[in-house]
Order: structure tokens, then sequence, then C-alpha cells
């Protein structure tokens, strides 16, 4: 808790023009490039960050990216991880 998280997600083929959307569980986390709720969001050609910059245990939940194809011939692909929050007694010394 009080740390800073960073969640990355890499696109390892070429999308250029595509768009990858971050979810906390089943709702879109939309920053448009501001901080909500301290969290932030940074996209470059293949590869978008999520940063949450303090994390409490209201960030744990299952975190998702989603990408969407510029072509309308490929589908959209998307990858999920959960991010679990600790209290600060659970920290490894």
């Amino acid at each position: 808790m009080g740390s800073e998280a960073l969640l990355t997600c890499t696109v390892e083929n070429d999308a250029q023009n595509s768009d990858i959307t971050w979810f906390k569980g089943d709702s879109k986390i939309d920053t448009d490039g501001i901080d909500n709720y301290g969290m932030t969001i940074d996209t470059t050609a293949l590869t978008s960050v999520l940063t949450i910059k303090v994390v409490d245990d209201t960030h744990t939940a299952s975190y998702s990216c989603k990408l969407n194809y510029a072509l309308p011939l490929l589908s959209e692909q998307s990858v999920a991880g959960d991010l679990t929050v600790l209290g600060q007694d659970n920290f490894i010394k």
C-alpha cells in the first residue's frame, strides 16, 4: 500500500493505428490524459502503461487491456491480470 503500480500492455505485432483500452473489472478506465482517481494511462504505438500512483485497497481488482485493431478484418484481443493489494503489515522485509 502506498507504492506506485505500473501495469503494461505491449503489442507484439504491427498494430499501428489500433486502439488500446484499459478496464478495471468491467468498467472502462477513461483518463483522457488526466489523473483519474490516482490513475494515468500513457500509450505509444505498441505499448500502453496504466499507472496507479498511490496504491490502496480500493485498487484490488482484475485489470485488462483490450486491443482494437484498426483493420476491420482482424478481431479484438484482450489480456487480463489481477492486482491484489495487501496491507502494510504484509510486506516482506
